[in-house]
């Protein structure tokens, strides 16, 4: 980005005048033209498909923390979180009334083909979390639980999956009781992202879908036969009682070449099996 949208709001009393005009400019709502035309392709490959099928928006539709980052700036809103929580309470308030309303013109059309429902949102940094876990439940968290008690509301049977990169491990349990089903990239290589930890701490309580095999590092400097002995070694973590998705963690890179993507889910194939 340029600039930041909002980068020059600087007080509550702005923020409050700012808020009607954002909510008419259409960037904050879903119209009746772009929920006939998802609905369409959402019964189409429900009823032509055997896939699961995720429903996935843009930062603006199912986010509470990154598109502030980008909307205000990342130094400005990790400021006004220290300093400023009226500011993010009001913001928050607005962001998830908004998100809860398009959720439900949303769902009341899509539910009956949908089987999961994308958050994104990043929490962490691949060395520690990004804010402690202590303000994300003052400042986040409460935000998260209407959000996600909504979509049990509208649709009961659509799990939740939550995309959050980086070193998260301490709020996992707060996402459990927020109501997140699945969390995905499972970044194994950041900080605290022990796959036998998460597994033995959460694996009965959420999904996780990924970690899969390192993008970072295996993808890029090793070798078929490297992907394929850790893609054996983290199933053999991840899979037993069920409850795993696998991929690889988050994108796969242009660089890595086309025999190292095959031998991911050559790998995946030969050791899903039950």
């Amino acid at each position: 980005l340029v600039n930041r949208p909002l980068e020059n709001i600087e007080t509550v009393k702005q923020l409050e005048d700012l808020l009607p005009l954002l909510r008419a400019s259409g960037a904050f709502s879903i119209s009746d033209a772009e929920l006939e035309i998802l609905t369409a392709d959402a019964k189409q490959l429900h009823l032509e498909t055997d896939y699961a099928l995720v429903a996935t928006g843009g930062p603006l539709f199912f986010s509470l923390y990154q598109v502030g980052q980008e909307l205000f700036g990342y130094e400005k809103f990790f400021t006004l979180m220290a300093a400023d929580p009226e500011f993010i309470h009001c913001w928050l308030e607005f962001l998830t009334s908004t998100c809860i309303e398009r959720l439900e013109k949303y769902l009341n059309l899509l539910a009956p083909y949908l089987d999961v429902i994308l958050m994104g949102d990043d929490y962490g940094f691949q060395n520690m979390p990004q804010i402690s876990p202590e303000m994300f439940r003052r400042l986040i968290k409460p935000y998260l639980v209407r959000v996600c008690r909504a979509v049990k509301e509208f649709a009961p049977q659509v799990k939740i999956l939550l995309h959050s990169c980086g070193s998260i491990a301490p709020y996992i349990p707060d996402f459990i009781e927020a109501g997140i089903d699945a969390l995905n990239p499972v970044q194994i290589t950041a900080a605290g992202m022990e796959p036998a930890r998460l597994k033995k701490e959460f694996g009965r309580d959420i999904v996780f879908w990924g970690g899969g095999v390192r993008t970072q590092t295996t993808l890029i400097k090793g070798s078929p036969a490297a992907v394929e002995a850790e893609v054996k070694e983290l199933m053999e973590i991840f899979k037993p009682g069920g409850g795993y998705i696998f991929c690889p963690i988050h994108d796969i890179q242009e660089e890595v070449p086309p025999e190292m993507i095959i031998a991911i889910y050559k790998s995946a194939a030969k050791y899903a099996p039950y």
